[in-house]
């Protein structure tokens, strides 16, 4: 009886552990996912730039034709 309690615990251990190899393939599978991720935003943020200066130069352009209809 207890030699069966031990060995289900020793099953339940080895069931939860994991290899270094293991380990190792998911902590590169995840850096290259945050690398992608990386990627991304940048790819993201470069977009958001361009856009936001577009606008301002449209404002600008649109706040000069309104001050020479003042004048």
């Amino acid at each position: 009886m207890a030699i069966q309690k031990i060995d289900s615990i020793e099953l339940k251990v080895a069931e939860d552990y994991i290899t270094k190899q293991y380990f190792k393939g998911a902590m590169n599978r995840l850096f290259d996912s945050i690398s992608e991720i990386k990627k991304d935003v940048k790819y993201l943020s470069e977009r958001m730039d361009v856009q936001v200066n577009d606008q301002a130069v449209e404002l600008r352009k649109l706040l000069e034709q309104q001050d020479r209809r003042w004048r």
